[in-house]
């Protein structure tokens, strides 16, 4: 079994068939997102991470996996996906991301 396969079954156990990783496999994993209901809210996902090798990044592959999301969420009806990400430094780039596929902002602390 694949460790694919583990993390799918692994996943679905613990946490229910709501809750989506999708995985860039191309000859191994290259990137991949998970993002799953938010409690106690009607309709509101949250992104909890899209993640892709350093010298992946800038190639297309987080996009799609934001895109796939969007994507898949939207044709459910679900209405609003929720992104997180730090105010430090380090986060830029991430935050760059989201900027560059027109994320709003709603709030900073």
């Amino acid at each position: 079994m694949s460790l694919r396969a583990v993390w799918i079954n692994f996943s679905a156990a613990n946490w229910g068939d709501d809750h989506i990783w999708t995985v860039d496999d191309d000859n191994g994993v290259k990137a991949a997102s998970y993002y799953a209901p938010q409690p106690f809210s009607n309709k509101v996902w949250n992104l909890y991470f899209i993640g892709v090798y350093p010298n992946l990044q800038g190639k297309g592959r987080g996009s799609a996996l934001l895109r796939d999301a969007e994507t898949k969420l939207r044709a459910s009806g679900e209405r609003l996906l929720l992104i997180e990400t730090s105010g430090l430094g380090s986060f830029e780039m991430t935050r760059r991301f989201y900027r560059k596929h027109r994320i709003r902002r709603r709030s900073a602390h």
